[in-house]
């Protein structure tokens, strides 16, 4: 790894952390499941989050992904078709999910997201691996 990348990294992960705090660290109020791989990641979190809202309720399970965030019972578009959204973002959508009243969340990552540390700090209570791609073994 270069040495600008390792900056990069690190810069990631201090602005992971700061949005955290600025949040009030929602993260740690919330089950957080990942999904991660080369491909079927849109359609195994949406899969995963169905799963959730029959057993919690529609109202206590959130969602972040290629194609749609879930905050309970409220479903948005994702406009930017961003698999794993900026930090500044996700913690305040989390923060946003807690304050609705939600307990369990889905969240699509991507393998680039989470080697250049842009979702550092987040404690998966489970975590789905799908098919890793050479493209992805860097």
């Amino acid at each position: 790894m270069s040495f600008y990348q390792q900056l990069k990294n690190i810069y990631h992960w201090l602005q992971a952390q700061l949005w955290r705090a600025v949040y009030g660290w929602p993260d740690r109020q919330l089950q957080l499941y990942g999904v991660t791989g080369t491909n079927g990641k849109t359609t195994t979190t949406i899969i995963l989050g169905s799963i959730l809202r029959a057993a919690y309720g529609k109202e206590k399970v959130g969602l972040l992904s290629t194609e749609v965030f879930w905050f309970g019972e409220n479903e948005v578009p994702n406009e930017t078709h961003m698999t794993s959204v900026d930090a500044a973002k996700v913690f305040k959508y989390l923060r946003d999910m807690v304050n609705g009243g939600v307990t369990h969340v889905a969240l699509e990552m991507t393998s680039h997201a989470l080697d250049q540390h842009r979702l550092a700090g987040l404690r998966l209570r489970g975590a789905i691996i799908l098919n890793v791609a050479h493209e992805h073994l860097d």
